[in-house]
């Protein structure tokens, strides 16, 4: 089966996709939500919708297991203290530049690229495509 890059609606629980998917009965595929921009009516971003979202993501992130989250890696533990050492700083740099920025303009920036994302050409989508089966394919073989 072909990669497939279809729109779906979210209602009552279950993501309905705009079209059929032509998949065997009980086929798993890998989902990547990616929500696509509301109507051109919305003045700004929803700062209840996003609230919603980071909590769901924290729970998410809550209930899943340490190996999840942060693939164990074959270090030392004074390596990996290192690593530890390297991510708290990178975040810090990352926390302070985000900060200069309030969550509605953070926010805004992101459903921006979004509507972007979507209004890509058949051939910009392709080399997305291609970008993300090369992450998925490091994931995977990370996985193993």
């Amino acid at each position: 089966m072909l990669r497939q890059i279809v729109t779906a609606t979210y209602q009552d629980g279950v993501l309905r996709p705009a079209r059929g998917l032509g998949l065997p009965e009980r086929q798993q595929v890998l989902v990547v939500v990616l929500p696509l921009p509301q109507a051109a009516s919305t003045v700004g971003p929803d700062l209840e919708r996003v609230s919603a979202m980071q909590a769901q993501a924290q729970q998410w992130l809550r209930q899943q297991p340490p190996d999840a989250v942060r693939p164990p890696l074959r270090v030392t533990p004074a390596q990996e203290r290192a690593l530890d050492e390297h991510f708290d700083a990178t975040l810090a740099v990352i926390r302070s530049r985000a900060a200069q920025f309030s969550p509605a303009e953070i926010v805004a920036d992101v459903e921006a690229a979004l509507a972007e994302a979507s209004s890509l050409s058949g051939d910009e989508r392709a080399r997305l495509s291609d970008e993300l089966d090369a992450l998925l394919d490091e994931w995977a073989v990370d996985a193993d």
